[in-house]
């Protein structure tokens, strides 16, 4: 075996020679008077050799460390140059792949107005962007996002929170779908679907306990205010929010949705105007009171009962 000061003498020579260590180390002498490290291993039988640094910065026992560590993965049948020079790859695609750049990319590909892309940038660049902008999309995990909804809902931004929440995991998904960008061995992800569902496991559990707050909320409202009015389901479906003047207290049923067939001026209780402006801060800013998940009309009948069934 090796002893530093033999390390430390070895002198060049005319040609490259090598010092043996032991277990496959080597320290290599070549003739311009540089020191490497080398281990020579053998791989489904092919010989290799594998550099772990110079001498003397690499010191003879952090080599034998070095040795060991590679010699572990050649056991594993791993090719420790393999696996190094994938990480290069890995590390170059990273810094060409932060979670900026993606999200511009997936702006990019989505057809929208412009408008709204400019309003979902300007939400990312507010809320994620100073938090996870220059991270590589494969060093994102759970826990970042559950930083950032959190966050937003600390705030009582509800809904930002499930906005930017959802965002997030679509931009991750487009990386992992369309540039390469995988958080487990690529072999786990050959299949396209199973690839989708497995993007950072359950991410999705914070944005599903605020998606069910705010399920609960709307129904809780739906029963409170079909208690006052009496109202069918259909009319109460139909409920508007320029209807309901919160600061009084007051809701104005109009003659053509009211029980009587005239106008109705309903007073609301403190509790479930309480209700409502909570309701009105998670949903954002709405027609419907109840809109359905296109929000681009009110709830179904049929949802409404069924989501009562399931508060009751």
């Amino acid at each position: 075996m090796l002893s530093d000061k033999a390390c430390m003498d070895a002198a060049p020579r005319e040609r490259l020679y090598r010092l043996h260590d032991g277990r496959g180390l080597y320290l290599e002498v070549k003739s311009t008077g540089v020191k490497a490290w080398r281990y020579r291993f053998t791989l489904h039988a092919k010989a290799s050799m594998y550099a772990l640094g110079n001498y003397p910065e690499l010191s003879l026992e952090d080599a034998r460390l070095a040795c060991d560590a590679a010699r572990h993965q050649v056991e594993r049948g791993i090719n420790p140059a393999h696996l190094r020079k994938s990480e290069r790859i890995k590390h170059i695609l990273d810094a060409s792949q932060t979670f900026e750049v993606m999200a511009e990319r997936w702006l990019a590909s989505r057809p929208w107005a412009p408008i709204t892309k400019i309003r979902r940038l300007s939400l990312l660049q507010k809320v994620a962007f100073p938090i996870i902008g220059k991270h590589p999309v494969s060093g994102i995990t759970c826990d970042h996002i559950r930083f950032i909804v959190d966050a937003a809902v600390e705030r009582g931004a509800i809904s930002v929170a499930l906005q930017v929440g959802r965002t997030i995991n679509a931009i991750i998904e487009f990386s992992l779908q369309h540039r390469g960008v995988f958080h487990q061995f690529p072999a786990s992800y050959f299949n396209a679907g199973h690839a989708k569902a497995q993007v950072l496991p359950g991410r999705d559990v914070t944005l599903t306990e605020y998606e069910a707050r705010q399920q609960k909320l709307k129904f809780r409202c739906y029963a409170e205010l079909q208690k006052l009015s009496s109202c069918g389901t259909q009319t109460l479906s139909m409920a508007q929010w320029p209807e309901f003047k919160l600061d009084q207290q007051v809701w104005e049923i109009p003659a053509q949705r009211s029980p009587t067939g005239d106008q109705l001026s309903l007073s609301l209780p403190t509790s479930v105007v309480g209700l409502l402006k909570e309701l009105a801060d998670i949903i954002g800013p709405q027609r419907y009171v109840f809109p359905n998940k296109h929000r681009n009309g009110p709830m179904s009948v049929r949802s409404l009962k069924q989501g009562l069934k399931v508060l009751s």
